[in-house]
């Protein structure tokens, strides 16, 4: 006795494929069979749901272009607001505060550091090896 072969794919244009196939043919052959039709009511919706999902994907793709643009000109904007507070500030702290800006901090040197005590190197023909005495 044969069996029926359920290789449903998983992508939805190859899901409706095949069920708008096994529907119209299964009609042919099982003419006024509830499945089928449920089958046929199922391929319609899924259909109409993916197209809303592929309109959705495309006006999120253009609204997140959209959204990169205007950050771009808004971070621009900003921008050239925090350099005239840069030129007429001379560097005046409290101006630059009271326009909402922060203050970047003064930068500090480095400190010196003392040279390693007992740090010594030894080539010996392989890749260089530190170690220390001590």
């Amino acid at each position: 006795m044969s069996k029926v072969k359920y290789n449903l794919p998983t992508a939805i244009s190859k899901q409706l494929d095949q069920g708008q196939k096994v529907a119209t043919m299964a009609g042919e052959v099982m003419t006024g069979n509830a499945q089928v039709a449920a089958l046929v009511a199922a391929n319609t919706d899924l259909a109409s749901k993916n197209a809303a999902m592929q309109e959705a994907r495309q006006a999120a793709t253009h609204a997140t272009t959209e959204v990169k643009a205007s950050a771009r000109a808004h971070r621009q904007a900003y921008n050239d607001v925090g350099n005239d507070v840069q030129t007429e500030s001379s560097g005046d702290a409290i101006f630059i505060t009271s326009t909402g800006f922060s203050v970047r901090a003064t930068p500090q040197g480095s400190p010196v550091l003392a040279p390693p005590v007992g740090l010594r190197t030894r080539i010996t023909g392989h890749l260089a090896g530190l170690s220390f005495i001590g």
